[in-house]
């Protein structure tokens, strides 16, 4: 007697959820973005296309090697489930249009998103997303993605999708942390540009972001009559 039972579940995950950003994340109100920038070499632009308003940072060939020139924006601390936003980046090669969500108290960080280095998208440990040629922008085509990153704090795991579509998933980049309240915008690579619009940080679900995730668990039990 073979016994074999399936179990698909599907579980579907679309609700709203408090924007920590105040809807700020398409730099419509600039001075709600902080900028940090120890040395003269980061160039940043807020440029307005149409109805939309996004952010440009250039770092300078003759620049140094650094995290800690960019903008920043602070909000409450808080383990919220979604962060969206549109990036693009100026090349497939060098690590550059990073985005980190951390704890300022402690310095420790939830989500290390970046472009680049080797050709790939990393998110946190995991470099899960082949950088095509297709996705280099330039000053005359940026080419935006969506990106969205669900965090599970009981699990500390993020899930990430490109356009929607699942990507896959990846650990805490600290397993430490308990709660994030700032969101970091910056280059890492001297000689790069990355644009940035509509970065949102919430509760639960951003923009009521659907998504189904097939389980499928296969449990077979042999008997065997003798």
């Amino acid at each position: 007697m073979i016994l074999i039972t399936t179990l698909i579940t599907l579980i579907h995950a679309a609700y709203d959820g408090t924007d920590y950003l105040k809807g700020e994340g398409d730099f419509v109100i600039e001075q709600n973005w902080i900028m940090n920038q120890t040395e003269e070499y980061l160039e940043t632009e807020f440029v307005t296309e149409g109805n939309e308003k996004f952010l440009k940072l250039h770092k300078k060939a003759e620049s140094e090697l650094s995290f800690k020139d960019g903008f920043y924006h602070l909000f409450q601390e808080s383990q919220p489930q979604h962060i969206r936003f549109w990036f693009a980046s100026g090349n497939k090669e060098i690590e550059d249009t990073n985005l980190r969500l951390k704890d300022t108290a402690t310095d420790k960080t939830a989500v290390s998103f970046r472009c680049g280095y080797a050709g790939f998208v990393r998110v946190n440990d995991n470099q899960m997303i082949t950088f095509y040629n297709s996705s280099v922008s330039s000053e005359a085509k940026i080419i935006w993605t969506q990106a969205d990153i669900l965090l599970n704090w009981d699990t500390q795991e993020v899930l990430v999708f490109m356009n929607e579509s699942y990507m896959g998933s990846a650990s805490f980049y600290h397993t430490e942390v308990t709660k994030v309240n700032e969101v970091m915008l910056y280059n890492l690579k001297p000689d790069t540009t990355s644009w940035w619009k509509n970065i949102k940080v919430c509760k639960e679900r951003c923009d009521n972001f659907e998504f189904t995730q097939i389980v499928v668990i296969c449990f077979a039990l042999f008997i065997l009559l003798l």
